[in-house]
């Protein structure tokens, strides 16, 4: 059998993202360190904050573990999609999980960047708990699912008026 390629998933993939929150609801760890993003990769703790994301280090810190066989952590520690290592994590987790905007990105991974009214949830804060933030990935679930067992359904009638 002939394994996708993880970063070329065009399509949401909720079955990810819901073992990743079985994952993190098996704790109620507070989030006590947020690790920084740039585009190019990650920065533990760094002092240059300009251009860069803080996200849940939970949430990152997880995905060698969770998807042991995508992602890993590199010589410099920083958690990397196993086939794209040269790839911006940020960029990665787009592709990785099928999100179609960055807000997808936002809403899971940032502390403030929660868009309830979008997909659902609550706002997290930079200390968080871990069910919060699988919490939030199962609203998200939950309405994505809906939503694309509604598209069918739909039909959009353009008057020429």
């Amino acid at each position: 059998m002939e394994r996708k390629s993880a970063l070329a998933e065009l399509f949401f993939q909720p079955d990810r993202l819901v073992k990743l929150a079985e994952y993190l609801s098996r704790f109620n760890r507070k989030q006590s360190i947020t690790i920084l993003l740039d585009e190019d990769n990650i920065f533990n703790s760094s002092t240059d904050t300009i251009n860069t994301v803080p996200v849940f280090a939970n949430m990152i810190e997880a995905l060698p573990i969770v998807f042991h066989q995508d992602w890993r952590k590199n010589r410099q520690g920083e958690i990397v999609l196993s086939r794209y290592k040269q790839t911006a994590c940020l960029t990665s987790l787009i592709g990785y999980f099928g999100f179609n905007d960055v807000k997808m990105l936002l809403h899971l991974f940032v502390p403030y960047g929660q868009s309830q009214e979008f997909y659902g949830g609550q706002v997290l804060s930079k200390h968080a708990r871990t069910r919060d933030m699988a919490r939030n990935i199962y609203e998200l679930v939950l309405l994505k699912n809906m939503a694309m067992e509604l598209h069918p359904q739909i039909k959009i009638f353009i008057s020429k008026n």
